[in-house]
């Protein structure tokens, strides 16, 4: 099974579980911009059976540039993924950190438990700034578990 989960955003990541081996990834970006050609060469390199999107909004301290920013990465991504016919399911932040026990705005407490649940990929998480990394890697797992029913 090859699956991937994706927590958007400028310091987001993409995180691939390839058959029990993990490769973590920051998210594809250029002048604070989706790389889409960046992304489809990860996704086609990978070559993931489905993705999980964390469906997230902006908040309102992010103002309008920050919101629209936000908007046109997260389109961008979904845009990606379907012209790599990659199927994707949204996930929300409150179902997979619920699922962790995780508060729904402390990226550090998000990175602690990664780090617990998956020591090996400790490598990719092991800095404060590696919370996109440390997102994406349990919304992969969390996919996986409501992908096989468990």
């Amino acid at each position: 099974m090859k699956i991937c989960g994706i927590d958007p955003g400028v310091s987001g990541a993409v995180a691939f579980l390839l058959d029990k081996h993990w490769a973590v990834y920051d998210m594809r970006i250029v002048a604070n911009a989706l790389n889409p050609a960046a992304l489809r060469d990860l996704l086609h390199t990978h070559a993931p059976e489905k993705c999980f999107l964390e469906f997230a909004t902006t908040h309102p301290k992010d103002g309008r540039v920050g919101a629209f920013r936000y908007g046109a990465l997260w389109g961008g991504i979904r845009a990606v993924l379907a012209c790599c016919d990659v199927p994707y399911e949204l996930v929300t932040p409150g179902k997979w950190k619920a699922f962790y026990g995780l508060r729904q705005t402390d990226k550090e407490a998000s990175r602690a438990k990664a780090l617990m649940l998956f020591p090996d990929i400790a490598g990719s998480l092991c800095l404060k700034k590696h919370h996109g990394r440390a997102e994406s890697v349990p919304i992969t797992h969390y996919g996986l578990q409501s992908y096989h029913g468990g």
